[in-house]
C-alpha cells in the first residue's frame, strides 16, 4: 500500500494524474517533477519511492528500475473521448468501429490502439486519412 506515512510519491507537475494523487493520497508527501525523465531520476537516487503515473504508461520504467513493481489499485480512472466532425461519415464509421472493437477485446485503450486498427484495415476499412485509392477522406480535396 503506498498512502502510509514516510512515502514520497513523485508525479508529473500539473497533470490530471499528480492532482488525483493529491486528493487520494492522505499520508503520502507528493512531490511535483517537471518531467518523466526527472521523476524516474528520483526514483532511482532514492528521492521518490513510488511514481503516480498511468498503469499503461508504468512498464518502461519498471524495467528502468530494478526491484520495482507496478502494485495493485489505482486512484484515478481516466476516460477516452473522440470527436469526429460533422459531414466526415467515412471517419465516423471507421472510429466507431475501432471503438467496438477495443472494448469487445476487453483491453485497454493504449493496448488496443495497435491491434484494432490493423484488422480493421485487414477487414477493408481504410485507416482515416487515406481510402483505399490512396485519396484523403478526411480533408476536402482543394480546389
Amino acid at each position: 500500500m503506498v498512502d502510509r506515512p514516510n512515502v514520497r510519491v513523485v508525479g508529473i507537475a500539473n497533470t490530471t494524474t499528480i492532482r488525483a494523487a493529491g486528493r487520494s493520497l492522505k499520508n503520502t508527501t507528493i512531490t511535483a517533477a517537471t518531467s518523466v525523465e526527472a521523476a524516474v531520476e528520483l526514483l532511482r537516487t532514492g528521492a521518490a519511492d513510488a511514481f503516480a503515473l498511468s498503469r499503461d504508461s508504468l512498464p518502461p520504467f519498471v524495467a528502468q528500475l530494478p526491484g520495482s513493481r507496478i502494485v495493485d489499485g489505482g486512484f484515478q480512472q481516466t476516460g477516452i473521448a473522440i470527436a469526429v466532425a460533422k459531414g466526415r461519415p467515412g471517419v465516423l464509421a471507421y472510429v466507431s468501429a475501432f471503438l467496438e472493437h477495443a472494448k469487445a477485446s476487453g483491453s485497454g485503450w493504449n493496448e488496443a490502439a495497435g491491434a484494432p486498427l490493423l484488422a480493421l484495415e485487414q477487414e477493408g476499412h481504410p485507416r482515416p486519412g487515406r481510402d483505399s485509392n490512396g485519396t484523403s477522406n478526411v480533408f476536402p480535396a482543394a480546389g
